[in-house]
């Protein structure tokens, strides 16, 4: 091969490859962005179910903190049998006796925020004045149309609750959730221990979401989860939600601590604000 074609082959060569690299290059920046977009759908699914959790998880332990600073006094001077400690949305009912305290949503009613229950949750374990031990039963309980059940343990003090969740589970039509998790929840009854409807509630721990096609994702509350009593969504806190290949951040501050469903999740550059309610 005499110099100029060996020069022309050459020359041929680098084109080809500077086109390949450029073709690649921008395959690989166009399709980011939809990546990402997929990564924030993901991410918000995973935060929308274990907030869901977490909001029965914080109304229980609300109940819970009611009936260990009201529930003995009144029980003693009415004797044995069931005590009603609020009579509201949810009735808030504790039986000496047995050791059990029942939120009972009937066959439904709907919260100061808006929010339709139905079914109960029933707690059984032992009250005293330092430390309220209960194991969670679900009685056909409904949230936001979808079936909770699965375990769920408190260990109490007059401070703060700790809560572990063992394969609870958010049932939606024909699509079943697991969630995992370890939290601890902090009660503000805001002076009124016998009126659960202002309460306020800091949540904080970590767990596992395990949705509906199979996909696992780890959760950690990086800044606490500030729940309001009826709300069904933190007005403030951050979430980190971890998938095989990426971390998104789940901020649910980005309308000014309003009562809403609304969340910012980041994924890399992308920042997104969604309404977690419209996940499923």
């Amino acid at each position: 091969m005499n110099w100029f074609k060996f020069r022309n082959v050459v020359l041929v060569l680098v084109v080809m490859s500077l086109v390949a690299l450029f073709s690649c290059s921008k395959d690989s920046t166009s399709s980011e962005p939809d990546l990402n977009e997929q990564y924030v759908q993901e991410a918000a699914a995973a935060a929308e179910y274990s907030v869901v959790y977490m909001e029965t998880a914080t109304s229980t332990a609300s109940a819970a903190t009611m009936a260990a600073n009201t529930g003995g006094s009144f029980a003693k001077a009415l004797g044995i049998g069931d005590t009603t400690l609020y009579d509201g949305c949810p009735a808030i009912i504790w039986n000496m006796l047995q050791k059990q305290l029942t939120i009972d949503y009937g066959e439904g009613c709907t919260g100061p925020a808006g929010i339709n229950h139905s079914g109960s949750i029933v707690m059984n374990g032992s009250l005293n004045n330092q430390t309220l031990q209960f194991a969670v039963t679900f009685n056909n309980f409904t949230t936001v149309n979808c079936t909770v059940g699965g375990s769920m343990t408190y260990v109490m003090t007059m401070q703060y609750a700790e809560v572990a969740i063992t394969n609870g589970t958010i049932t939606c039509g024909d699509s079943t959730v697991t969630v995992n998790a370890n939290l601890k929840i902090t009660v503000d009854m805001n002076g009124t221990p016998g009126d659960p409807t202002d309460d306020s509630y800091t949540v904080t721990g970590q767990g596992t979401v395990v949705t509906p096609d199979g996909s696992k994702y780890s959760f950690q509350i990086t800044d606490p989860l500030l729940f309001y009593a009826g709300c069904q969504y933190p007005v403030r806190g951050v979430i980190e939600i971890a998938g095989t290949d990426y971390t998104a951040k789940v901020d649910f501050y980005p309308e000014n601590g309003d009562c809403d469903d609304i969340a910012e999740i980041s994924v890399g550059p992308l920042k997104k604000k969604v309404h977690l309610s419209t996940i499923f």
